[in-house]
């Protein structure tokens, strides 16, 4: 996992390999979020696309499941909002929800040990890759609005 604000130029950003990194970026800074429904938009098919989604947070940390994923990773920008999210190594499921759908690429983890919790606000990003269990939508104090846009960056083309 990799955490941070999105603000200046994003020089840790710029380091990582992947130029789909660098295109996500420009679209974060380029995208008219306001006026955009929540949907699914596509960038370059299934190699890189977007979901912007809206919801209230919870503390019932039954209705927000962990999630894992094989063939894609994840890059998490908050739009408006806070909120937590857990992250656990993918060694630490004690117990699956919902078995491995390769064609959403997710799988739900009810149990998960050594998860370990940090707070998401406005302009912060997460970045959650295939070993990462990762939790979000939770409140800090009380349910709040987030709204936020999850990169979907496909990993292995000969999978898609």
């Amino acid at each position: 996992m990799i955490t941070g604000k999105l603000s200046g130029d994003c020089m840790q950003l710029k380091y990582l390999k992947d130029k789909r990194i660098i295109q996500v970026l420009k679209l974060i800074e380029s995208l008219p979020f306001n006026s955009l429904p929540d949907n699914v938009f596509e960038v370059s098919g299934k190699d890189l696309y977007y979901i912007i989604t809206s919801y209230e947070t919870t503390g019932d940390l039954s209705k927000k499941p962990a999630e894992a994923h094989k063939r894609y990773i994840d890059f998490q920008y908050i739009i408006y909002g806070k909120e937590q999210a857990g992250i656990s190594d993918y060694s630490n499921i004690k117990k699956i929800a919902t078995e491995y759908d390769s064609e959403k690429d997710i799988e739900f983890i009810e149990k998960v040990e050594n998860e370990t919790f940090f707070l998401l606000g406005q302009n912060d990003y997460a970045i959650f890759f295939p070993q990462d269990i990762h939790r979000t939508g939770i409140s800090v104090v009380r349910p709040a609005n987030v709204r936020k846009v999850i990169f979907k960056l496909l990993i292995d083309k000969g999978m898609a």
